[in-house]
C-alpha cells in the first residue's frame, strides 16, 4: 500500500480497533488507515498542536493520544 501521506518519516505506529492503524509522523501529522485502505489525516489545519507526532498511544476506551513537542492531542478517530 503505498500513499503520499505515508511516504514521511513515520516515528510510531499503533493498533487501533477493529484492525485500524494510526500513523504519527515528523511533519505530517497522523495519519490512520481503515482495513478497507482508506486514508485520513490528521494535521494542524485539523486541529492538532503540531505535525511533529513524536509518540501515539491508545487509551482505554480506544482514544488516540498523540505527543508532540507543542503537549498532547486526544483524538477519537
Amino acid at each position: 500500500f503505498t500513499h503520499i501521506a505515508l511516504q514521511s518519516d513515520t516515528r510510531d505506529i499503533v493498533l487501533l480497533k477493529d484492525g485500524v492503524i494510526a500513523f504519527g509522523s515528523r511533519g505530517k501529522g497522523i495519519s490512520i488507515l481503515y482495513p478497507d485502505e482508506q486514508l485520513i489525516q490528521f494535521t494542524t489545519k485539523d486541529g492538532l498542536n503540531s505535525n511533529d507526532i513524536t509518540m501515539l498511544k491508545v487509551g482505554p476506551g480506544g482514544e488516540l493520544y498523540a505527543c508532540t513537542s507543542f503537549g498532547l492531542n486526544r483524538l477519537s478517530p
